[in-house]
């Protein structure tokens, strides 16, 4: 007798049930070499929280406090629950810049004093003569920084109001004063950017940027300059030397805003465009009109406003579009920028729009469970789920 074909060990089974195991204990056996993705970042649904309505003659700007909405008309500061918009204190103090809150305090620049009021209760906590202030302070981490209009920079104790330092400055501040960790930046119409410390106010650094400074952002160890004629511009935080110059070649619309990958910024050609920071261009997405000022990224989205009254939001790793939040009003326009303030769960936004014979206070915050991609746990591992946080 000839030799047989059949093995022995498996002579009562199919060679399709052969393959079939094979197949599954090769693919196991990649799946299991290949790396574990990271999980994809969660797009926080948003919506309208409340509106409220105000007489369109009142021009106005707001402020997001800790648990206050502020509008900051010429002569009245008026103060809404961040739950309904209700009504809760008015100040009669006519602001002469925008005002800053920070820790439960207000700042409110008037002629030539700037006033701490409680964001609570709206009480005045103290009263500080400076010379006249046309530029919104700075403050953060219990100081209030201020620069005057003749040219002095005051730091400031907040917890008891007094000045701690003045240091001589140029005039003509062109981009608001910024502070991260114990350094604070500011910008001048010479083309200047300087930092000092915020301890003492002594200069750790003046660096000539070429341009006008328009806007700034410390963020990431590094300072970014929106400047004039389009240029995007990356300074080192520490010395700021110049690490990259980007040349629009188009006017940069409104603030900046910046994660821990990338710094974005809106240009007047309707479009947001996202940078590395070594300066190189990772995206740009066009929207459908305006944009407004008020542009910030959150939880892995850009938040772009725009003077229909949309926030349109993209991905930020990607530019791919996320959602979009639409006004009430079709007919509505955006009167004002776009105030934000918290993140995460706790994020909270409000902008002004107009619309017939009145302009309305638009507020949104986070609702539901942020959405994500699914993940799953290698085989024989405990896949670790976290509580949902409480609807707010």
């Amino acid at each position: 007798m000839g030799p047989s074909n059949e093995c022995r060990y498996y002579k009562r089974v199919s060679t399709s049930h052969v393959a079939i195991g094979l197949v599954a204990t090769l693919s196991c056996a990649v799946m299991a070499s290949m790396p574990v993705a990271e999980p994809a970042q969660a797009v926080w649904p948003v919506d309208v929280a409340w509106t409220r309505d105000f007489p369109l003659d009142e021009q106005f700007s707001l402020v997001i406090g800790d648990s206050r909405l502020l509008v900051v008309e010429p002569t009245t500061v008026i103060a809404l629950a961040w739950t309904d918009g209700t009504e809760l204190w008015t100040s009669e103090l006519g602001a002469t810049a925008v005002p800053v809150a920070d820790e439960g305090h207000v700042f409110i620049p008037t002629g030539g004093q700037v006033h701490a009021l409680s964001e609570v209760s709206g009480h005045v906590e103290w009263s500080l003569p400076t010379g006249r202030v046309s530029a919104s302070p700075a403050a953060r981490g219990g100081w209030l920084i201020i620069a005057d209009d003749d040219g002095m920079l005051h730091g400031v104790d907040v917890s008891r109001g007094r000045v701690l330092w003045q240091r001589k400055i140029p005039r003509f501040l062109t981009a608001a004063l910024v502070i991260d960790g114990d350094l604070v930046v500011g910008g001048f119409a010479d083309g200047s950017v300087i930092g000092w410390s915020i301890t003492d106010g002594s200069v750790r650094w003046t660096t000539r940027i070429g341009t006008r400074p328009n806007q700034l952002l410390a963020s990431s160890r590094r300072v970014f300059v929106a400047g004039d004629e389009g240029r995007l511009i990356s300074l080192h935080q520490r010395n700021g030397t110049i690490e990259w110059d980007y040349p629009f070649r188009m006017a940069i619309v409104g603030r900046l805003a910046a994660d821990g990958q990338n710094v974005y910024a809106s240009t007047i050609d309707n479009a947001v465009r996202a940078h590395a920071f070594n300066g190189n261009q990772r995206w740009r997405m066009p929207v459908a009109s305006r944009i407004v000022d008020g542009l910030f990224v959150d939880a892995g989205s850009v938040f772009v406003p725009q003077s229909s009254g949309e926030v349109r939001m993209f991905l930020a790793a990607g530019g791919n579009r996320s959602g979009r939040l639409v006004a009430p009003s079709a007919a509505a326009n955006v009167t004002g920028a776009l105030a934000s303030a918290g993140t995460g769960q706790d994020l909270r936004m409000a902008i002004t729009t107009s619309a017939g014979s009145s302009q309305t206070v638009i507020a949104y915050r986070r609702t539901g469970l942020g959405l994500t991609i699914a993940t799953a746990a290698p085989q024989g591992e405990t896949l670790a789920l976290s509580a949902p946080p409480w609807r707010r």
